[in-house]
Formats: structure tokens, sequence, C-alpha cells
């Protein structure tokens, strides 16, 4: 197989999940204004040296926070969004009628089936993943490559643990065949991956205005305060106060050839 270059890559990372590209080209975009506005003060003449130590620590800050706050409040944002959407506290309908055409058990909830699901396809290495936040994901990933016998140790695993009348997957594909079945889930999980990025762009979107508009121009006001008052207390240190030297008036000795 070829080996893809960086273009190919970049879009294999980012085209399945548009939020996170959203969240890293802001993130770039914080970084290089903060670089630009920091390599304009040092090479600016007209600046005095003195003023220049305060202000590039200054400008170095305030990057630090644009980015920082910028990257952690839109990441944390998408995370709880596509937190929700994994574990079907959100969900479209799509999804809900797929699940319920595997699930064969009344007694658990439709969140309850596909977490287990999920965590039996992760322990018997179906799925290869350590993040348990992604259960619709791995259940669907799971679930195809088990039909599929992708790894047939893993899946013989599987069969071991669930005998046939406990493995709804079975009665999944008597019912529609095993490629019926596997073209039934690739279709669902292609609308949930849809939905999903749908989310993480809205949730990228919403947080960055809030971490633009809302946090860090108040956390930035904070910073320049600092060091304009480090700045001020430094010019007053420094400046120029002329040595006060106290007069005396000088006593005429006139009276002193008077002797009474």
């Amino acid at each position: 197989m070829p080996k893809l270059n960086l273009l190919e890559k970049l879009w294999c990372e980012y085209s399945d999940d548009v939020g996170k590209a959203l969240i890293h080209l802001g993130a770039a975009g914080w970084f290089f204004s903060a670089t630009a506005q920091i390599g304009m003060i040092i090479k600016n003449k007209d600046i005095d040296k003195k003023e220049k130590r305060f202000l590039v620590p200054q400008e170095t800050a305030d990057g630090i926070i644009n980015v920082a706050l910028y990257y952690t409040i839109c990441q944390a944002i998408k995370n709880f969004g596509e937190y929700i959407v994994e574990n079907l506290h959100l969900t479209t309908k799509d999804t809900a009628i797929s699940i319920r055409q595997i699930k064969r058990v009344p007694s658990k909830s439709i969140t309850e089936f596909v977490r287990g699901m999920a965590e039996s396809f992760r322990c018997e290495k179906l799925v290869k993943t350590n993040k348990h936040t992604k259960n619709l994901s791995d259940f669907y990933k799971g679930a195809i490559a088990y039909i599929k016998a992708e790894d047939p140790i893993a899946t013989a695993k599987f069969n071991n643990k669930y005998p046939n009348e406990l493995n709804p997957l079975n009665a999944f594909i008597n019912k529609y065949g095993k490629d019926g079945a596997i073209e039934k889930l690739q279709a669902a999980q292609k609308s949930f991956n849809r939905f999903k990025n749908g989310i993480g762009v809205i949730a990228a979107v919403g947080a960055s205005i809030i971490a633009c508009n809302l946090i860090t121009p108040y956390a930035r006001n904070l910073t320049a305060n600092y060091y304009q008052k480090k700045m001020q207390r430094h010019n007053e240190r420094t400046a120029y106060k002329p040595k006060v030297v106290p007069y005396k008036i000088p006593i005429s000795q006139t009276f002193d050839k008077f002797k009474i």
C-alpha cells in the first residue's frame, strides 16, 4: 500500500471531524497572530528598549492566554457535545431504528444495550480503542467487524462469551443475511457520523464565540493591567529626580560690630 503524503494524512484526520479542524485552525490563528505581534514589537525601532522589556512579556502572556483558553474551552464543549451523542442522550430516528433492529432484550434500554455491546467489543479486541466514551462508534465498528469476521480469534472469543441465544447479532444476520446486515450497519454508521460531525461543528463554533468574545478578552485585560502597572512602577522608580539642596538665608554680620 503506498504511503500517504502529508495532505492526504491531514484530509483523513480532519474529513470525518470538521469540528476538530475548526478548533485546530482557530488555535493556530491565535498563535500566529501573537507571534506576528511580538515580532513587530521587537523589530520596531520607534519603541524604546526599556518599553520592549515589558511589552514583549505582555504580548507573550497575552498570546499564551489566547491560545490556551480558546483551545481548552472549545475542546471541552466539543467533547461534551460528542459525549451526549455517543451515549444516545441526543440521537436521530435512523440511529434509534438501526439499534432496535439488533436489540433483543426488552428489559434493557437502548443506551444500556449499546454501552454493554461496545464494552464487550472492546474487551474481546473486536474494537481496538482505549476511549470508553465512544460507545456508539465502537458499537457500529465492533458489530461490522464481528459480521465480517475481520479478526477470527476475536470473533471466536466473542462467540464463546455470548452463545447464539445470547448474541443479538446472530439473529440480525439470520434476518437480513450477512451482506444485508453489513450494508444496514454501514448505512447507519455513516448517518451517525454525519450527525456527530454536525454536532461537533456547532459545538466548536459556539465555543469559539464564547471564548473569543466573553472569556478571553477578560483574561487579556487582567494581564494587560498587570503589565501596565508593573511598567508604571518601573518608570516611577527610574524617573529623573533632581537633587534638592536646602537653601540657607545669609545672615548679615553688621550687627556683630555693635557692642552694647
